[in-house]
């Protein structure tokens, strides 16, 4: 999309981090699709550098960027138990997108099950390799599971405790101009329902943005998408994880 995208040797759209946090220094985590990732933006522009900066007027602080564009809950859950509980995050945040109940789609060593089910076993070539993955997505795509969601956030609970790190979870919401004409507010009521479940604390993005006007909305994301979010979005989600974070008793400390 004409800008450009380095990763660290972690696989991070991000600098590079010591995995051994720093001493005095407060870290974030978040774990995410193309919307925490910055697609279609420069990576300053994305709310995880964009709290970095603004965290760290205040106090040592790092924001690690995992996000993946592409991935779904059940990538974003091998994210958080084989890379993120290293890094010994003080908070893991989770961006959650609406289609994070899709099919796993990809090729490399995160494609580990096949949603809702497989076709076959990986094959030694990659020609047929590729020609089952098509075959599959062209089946499977069209079937979310929920399942998935649910296990990202049980793997979140106790790695959480595991580690001692606390939690927030992020949803957000498609583009919409007002809430009568918004046809995934059943989808929200589930997530916040699953994450009540399980006692995780949340920003509903869909409540943030409510009194905003059809405009301020739309200005939020990219001009013809209705998923990614404009640069005066990701400025707002920062602002309002700044606001939060200030909040946390363990950025205090």
């Amino acid at each position: 999309h004409n800008k450009e995208v380095k990763t660290n040797a972690r696989g991070m759209r991000d600098k590079e981090y010591s995995v051994k946090k720093p001493e005095d220094v407060y870290r974030i985590a978040i774990i995410g699709d193309s919307v925490a990732f910055g697609t279609y933006l420069e990576q300053r522009f994305t709310f995880g550098e964009i709290l970095e900066r603004r965290l760290n007027e205040i106090r040592p602080s790092e924001v690690l960027n995992f996000s993946v564009s592409g991935y779904n809950a059940y990538q974003e859950e091998i994210i958080l138990k084989e890379k993120v509980s290293s890094f010994n995050p003080d908070l893991v945040i989770i961006a959650h997108c609406l289609n994070d109940d899709s099919y796993t789609d990809g090729l490399g060593a995160l494609e580990r099950e096949m949603s809702p089910a497989a076709l076959g076993p990986r094959w030694h070539s990659k020609l047929l390799t590729l020609i089952l993955h098509r075959l599959e997505r062209g089946v499977f795509s069209r079937f979310p599971d929920r399942n998935k969601v649910e296990r990202l956030f049980i793997s979140l609970n106790e790695e959480s405790k595991k580690h001692n790190y606390q939690t927030l979870v992020l949803i957000f919401p498609y583009k919409y101009k007002t809430m009568e004409h918004y046809d995934s507010l059943t989808k929200h009521d589930w997530v916040r329902r699953l994450l009540n479940k399980h006692s995780i604390v949340s920003i509903d993005f869909l409540d943030v943005w409510k009194d905003k006007s059809p405009k301020e909305r739309e200005d939020l994301y990219m001009r013809d998408d209705k998923v990614h979010l404009s640069r005066l979005g990701m400025h707002d989600v920062s602002e309002k994880l700044y606001e939060y974070t200030l909040m946390t008793k363990i950025f205090s400390k």
